[in-house]
């Protein structure tokens, strides 16, 4: 028989481990079948095994894993997860409980509120009560190298290499390739095979204004204290982006945290992205990162057009349901036929944004995809343009007003930090002339 309720708390903490045995007793009391999992470093495995109808969780589990992350496992190993998640927790932070809601948790309450414990037990009354009503909740399943689509021989290529780095293990990865490209897909498949240890922490640097040493560390307000090196691992899109403070601190800091430099033994990491060659060239030189080349969605890629087609129309149907229409054998041909200069991001929106439109409209499928593609084909050409025709006295008004930070300027102009240089170094040149 399923157990019905999970309790797994940070009970190293007094008042979890009372919070613990208070909800089991209550439980107990009203015939519902508990249990309290001791945290250890196969909490995962444990917890699917049990697989509970509900699961009450804390954010830090000790030095092996978040709650966040057990949500993302139920998730990655059954597509139609029926397990209702509830938090309880002295997590303050706002982003962890929006993450946590965002995943599908059904409640995020503060164990230092009185009324926490008798919130939570109603709430899991109400579950059980509407269990034979419930439906299935869609879990998007998070995606490993095994999942992605690499029916081309450079595309798999690609994931045969991912696959070398993974078991050898190198600190620090950059993955390089066009805007996208799927950069940031294949970095989160990676993380899904690699044996990182505690939390993993994305960090957009095209948006991050603050102190990019914050970015290596991260408080919980609790015992644990996830730290790069450590207990924490990194996904940063956009290193371009980065004025060179975060590369300088990474290099001050790899001979501590990496002394082996890629090993065995390794368990926190550094995944970036960049669109820029040299960007990429300058962190295998200073800081020895491998380099992984994501292809850019071309001619060479043409095998992969059906799988990815048939992917973005399965997340098409979980907007419009059985209203999404099957793209035919012509439409997919002449897909594949076309220049996608925004790669395989310019297809997604393609694909998802035709199939939402025909369900509304009735009109022809293919019509509606050469419609939306002239459009994204257009938007392209909007952000080539702004990219390649930064106005030099604009910029240098921009980045006068902004201290002369160059990461705040490139973020507000969308632009690399790279490109931004250029231009000022372009028109530094030209004044001097």
């Amino acid at each position: 028989m399923r157990e019905q309720v999970t309790i797994v708390l940070n009970e190293r903490e007094p008042l979890k481990a009372k919070a613990a045995q208070t909800l089991l007793e209550n439980l107990e009391a009203n015939n519902i079948t508990s249990s309290r999992v001791e945290i250890d470093q196969h909490i995962e495995k444990k917890l699917l095994e049990v697989n509970p109808s509900i699961l009450i969780l804390d954010y830090v589990l000790g030095d092996f894993s978040t709650g966040l992350d057990i949500v993302e496992a139920f998730q990655r190993e059954n597509e139609n997860c029926d397990t209702s998640f509830l938090f309880l927790t002295d997590e303050p932070s706002v982003e962890v409980a929006v993450n946590a809601m965002r995943l599908g948790a059904k409640h995020y309450l503060s164990i230092d509120d009185p009324r926490s414990l008798k919130m939570l037990l109603k709430e899991i009354d109400d579950i059980l009560k509407r269990a034979p009503q419930r439906r299935p909740l869609y879990c998007p399943k998070p995606l490993s190298l095994n999942d992605l689509t690499t029916l081309s021989p450079i595309a798999r290529k690609t994931a045969e290499r991912a696959q070398t780095l993974i078991t050898k293990r190198p600190p620090c990865i950059v993955l390089l390739g066009e805007k996208g490209s799927g950069k940031r897909t294949f970095a989160r498949a990676m993380f899904h095979s690699l044996p990182t240890k505690g939390g993993i922490s994305e960090i957009d640097l095209s948006l991050f204004t603050g102190n990019v040493r914050d970015c290596c560390k991260r408080d919980t307000g609790s015992d644990t204290f996830f730290e790069l090196g450590n207990n924490l691992s990194l996904l940063i899109p956009h290193i371009e982006c980065d004025d060179g403070e975060l590369l300088e601190f990474l290099a001050q800091k790899q001979t501590t945290w990496w002394p082996q430099g890629a090993s065995p033994s390794n368990n926190s990491f550094v995944l970036a992205t960049t669109e820029c060659e040299q960007t990429a060239d300058t962190w295998e030189r200073l800081l020895q990162a491998e380099i992984l080349r994501i292809p850019s969605l071309d001619a060479d890629r043409s095998d992969d057009f059906p799988g990815l087609i048939q992917v973005f129309h399965r997340e098409a149907k979980q907007f419009v349901g059985s209203k999404a229409k099957s793209i035919e054998g012509e439409s997919v041909a002449w897909l594949t036929q076309q220049e996608w200069p925004g790669n395989v991001a310019q297809l997604r929106s393609t694909i998802i944004d035709a199939i939402i439109t025909q369900s509304h409209t009735g009109s022809a499928l293919h019509d509606i995809l050469v419609e939306h593609y002239a459009l994204s084909q257009e938007q392209a050409q909007r952000d080539h343009e702004t990219k390649n025709e930064l106005d030099p006295l604009y910029v240098a008004q921009l980045l006068a007003r902004n201290n002369l930070r160059y990461r705040v300027t490139a973020a507000q102009l969308g632009c690399s930090v790279s490109t931004l240089m250029k231009t000022v170094n372009t028109s530094t040149v030209s004044q001097e002339q």
